[in-house]
């Protein structure tokens, strides 16, 4: 009897299990919606173990086309996700895992256009150009949509800034990692283009705060004109940047 009672709630589950896995993508993102509201999804297709989406936007930011695996057993311990995004302003392919109220990012690579770096940088006469490749280790997002956790790197590759004037600065390095309630992030050059760069900020909670030097390593005219528009004039001759605000997360309901 107990043997019976043990295989039947398997069964169940098994049951249970593969008619969530197979219900209609349209059907599901019409009640996780709401958990997710800054996130839009155009015309999902597919089931909610393998699906598509020909658009995905972030804030009306849009992002590409957005495809999902989800892993049908994991629902039964940590529901695990593989997403991939492609075709418009983001490039990404990473595994998602939703458990204790937080969604962990592992061994995920994105690449992007520089704009996105504009309101961080926040200095309106110039405008960041390049591209930004991100490979993330590990990333962990609360509730409330602020990063907790953080192993990873972001590369800011061809980085040039476009306004007032045009400049390149070469190949900008910046490399995060948890501390005790923080999240330090460290900025370097590769020591090859045309601006030294050197420092850190921190990330506790939704506020962020730091200081990056930048020096022109040669008498690039350019150069040194862009850096008029960036940071307070130093008596080295160097920049300082004072890097500080506040992340505006994205609501997630778990």
């Amino acid at each position: 009897m107990k043997r019976w009672i043990g295989w039947a709630l398997v069964a169940f589950l098994a049951l249970a299990v593969g008619l969530i896995a197979t219900l209609p993508a349209a059907v599901a993102w019409r009640h996780i919606a709401p958990q997710v509201p800054d996130l839009t999804l155009e015309a999902p297709t597919g089931s909610v173990w393998n699906g598509r989406a020909s658009g995905a936007k972030l804030r009306g930011a849009a992002l590409g086309a957005l495809s999902w695996q989800l892993s049908p057993w994991s629902l039964l311990s940590t529901p695990t996700v593989q997403l991939t995004l492609a075709g418009g302003t983001v490039d990404f392919v990473g595994t998602a895992r939703f458990a204790n109220n937080e969604i962990e990012l592992s061994d995920a690579t994105a690449s992007t256009d520089a704009e996105w770096l504009a309101p961080a940088l926040a200095i309106p006469e110039l405008t960041p150009e390049g591209t930004i490749d991100i490979a993330l280790k590990r990333l962990a997002i609360s509730s409330a949509g602020v990063p907790t956790a953080i192993v990873g790197t972001a590369t800011w590759r061809n980085a040039a800034v476009n306004g007032r004037v045009r400049a390149e600065l070469g190949v900008i390095e910046l490399s995060a990692r948890s501390s005790g309630d923080a999240i330090v992030v460290t900025a370097r050059d590769d020591g090859r283009g045309a601006l030294i760069v050197n420092g850190a900020f921190e990330i506790r909670g939704a506020a962020y705060n730091g200081r990056i030097a930048l020096t022109p390593r040669s008498s690039d005219e350019a150069l040194i004109a862009a850096l008029q528009w960036i940071g307070a004039p130093q008596p080295d001759g160097s920049r300082l940047l004072l890097v500080e605000g506040q992340i505006h997360p994205t609501e997630v309901n778990l």
